[in-house]
């Protein structure tokens, strides 16, 4: 019934042929009836079950009707294998318990001859869909999932918590193994590389990615083997670097690049000095924007350049860093040398990756 109206083609008391219509509504509330108990098949210890359509991994999957052989004067536990579909009997709990692979049917109770009692299990459906989204059956109230520590691994399994943390191990990832058609959200502990290939398909980018601590992302598994992974979200890291380089300013103008930063800056503060004297300059760049303050061989000039970064005014000329480039693993300095300056220069910089 959908309501107080039924959209159903129901049995009415005055009508013909009221069987064509129950069996007409048999047939189209068949699927409800996989792996129900089939009556005329159930005798004494055997226990016989209907098949039917099984969606695995997105495959339409035909079970056929079939029997199992019962153990007497026990309890008897009756599952389906959730990647082929196939029913199996024991009096063992061990596949029972293990829903990650197995759909519970039926716990049937025997005597010494026949089945005494037994208990419908068979609500894998809404299971499924509670072991997907952690929701408590049949109240549809939101639960907290539990977060399982995953080892990293270059096969990395998952297994049936839906929530969890990626070991610091540093391991080459290549695949994912866990459950067919479920998501599995994902925070790395630390670096690693996730290969993308055709098993582990990396949505963002079609490239493999090299994970830090605190990132993010999601694993939908296709089959218990190949999986997407998608929605990867760096951590917000802000790296931070210091460190001091020299500069001969005799030296010609050119580019001079500072690498083994490991990461690609998005501001640099720069201190420069030309020790034993009052010559220096404070600056600031953004790879676009440059600005300083600096004071020159004589005490008395000092000023600010809205221009260069750097801009350092000894006697016999001047030395100044017109442009400052971010790079992938440090920063670029472009100096311009003007006259015929001395000296050594000793540059104090701070990069922020904000």
């Amino acid at each position: 019934m959908s309501g107080s109206t039924s959209i159903l083609d129901l049995i009415a008391a005055a009508q013909a042929a009221k069987e064509v219509t129950a069996n007409a509504l048999f047939d189209a509330g068949s699927p409800a009836v996989l792996y129900g108990r089939r009556a005329s098949t159930t005798t004494a210890l055997t226990w016989g079950y209907y098949g039917g359509m099984l969606n695995i991994s997105g495959t339409p999957t035909a079970v056929a009707n079939g029997t199992l052989v019962l153990t007497a004067s026990t309890t008897n536990y009756v599952v389906a294998n959730r990647t082929t579909g196939v029913v199996s009997v024991s009096t063992a709990t061990t596949n029972w318990n293990n829903v990650a692979v197995y759909m519970r049917l039926y716990a049937i109770a025997t005597g010494a001859s026949t089945v005494t009692s037994y208990t419908d299990h068979r609500a894998f459906l809404i299971h499924d869909l509670d072991f997907a989204l952690g929701v408590a059956a049949g109240n549809a109230v939101q639960v907290d999932q539990a977060v399982t520590a995953w080892t990293r691994a270059a096969t990395t399994t998952l297994g049936t918590t839906l929530n969890g943390t990626l070991s610091d191990t540093g391991t080459t990832i290549g695949a994912f193994n866990g459950i067919a058609g479920l998501t599995y959200h994902c925070r790395a502990s630390g670096a690693g590389i996730i290969t993308h290939g055709a098993g582990l398909n990396i949505i963002q980018g079609a490239t493999s990615i090299t994970t830090a601590a605190n990132d993010t992302f999601r694993v939908y598994m296709l089959t218990a083997t190949t999986c997407i992974l998608f929605d990867y979200v760096p951590a917000k890291q802000w790296r931070t670097k210091a460190g001091i380089i020299t500069r001969d300013i005799s030296a010609a103008s050119g580019t001079v690049s500072t690498t083994g930063i490991n990461f690609r800056p998005r501001s640099a503060t720069f201190l420069a000095t030309i020790n034993g004297t009052v010559v220096s300059s404070h600056g600031i760049s953004n790879g676009v924007e440059n600005i300083n303050s600096y004071v020159g061989y004589v005490a008395t000039w000092c000023a600010a350049d809205a221009v260069n970064c750097i801009t350092i005014i000894p006697a016999g000329g001047s030395y100044v860093v017109a442009t400052a480039t971010m790079d992938a693993d440090g920063f670029s300095l472009v100096w311009v040398k003007t006259g015929t300056p001395t000296g050594t220069l000793s540059i104090s910089y701070f990069l922020r990756e904000e």
